[in-house]
């Protein structure tokens, strides 16, 4: 997802990540909704704002390309703003879990687990 908004209603700024690897919720609550209020005076400077003041487990600076591809696919979303070459990868990722099952095959003939059961 490639998200455009305004950083401080005044500086543009994008936001790239995976829907599914990233935690939507928490990219809304804690970066988006603090960084597009419109404020009379955006803090100064903003990469100090990023890195120490954004409510987020973990901030990174990025400088190359490979490094914001790689952040990306761990499921962390990339900040990236007019006027800075550096990116900022944001500790968002948030993985699908599945609960453990096991194989259909695997439970047939032996009994499965239940003959692991000791009746005592």
């Amino acid at each position: 997802m490639f998200r455009s908004f305004l950083l401080f209603g005044k500086t543009r700024a994008m936001l790239i990540y995976i829907a599914g690897l990233s935690d939507i919720e928490a990219i809304e609550q804690y970066v988006l909704s603090p960084l597009m209020q419109e404020s009379p005076k955006e803090p100064q400077p903003l990469n100090d704002f990023i890195e120490h003041k954004l409510p987020v487990p973990k901030v990174v600076k990025v400088n190359m390309l490979a490094d914001c591809i790689e952040s990306i696919s761990s499921g962390n979303p990339i900040l990236l703003y007019e006027g800075e070459s550096d990116g900022f990868s944001l500790g968002l990722s948030k993985w699908e879990k599945r609960a453990i099952e096991e194989p259909m095959a695997e439970g047939g003939e032996s009994g499965g687990h239940e003959r692991d059961l000791l009746n005592l």
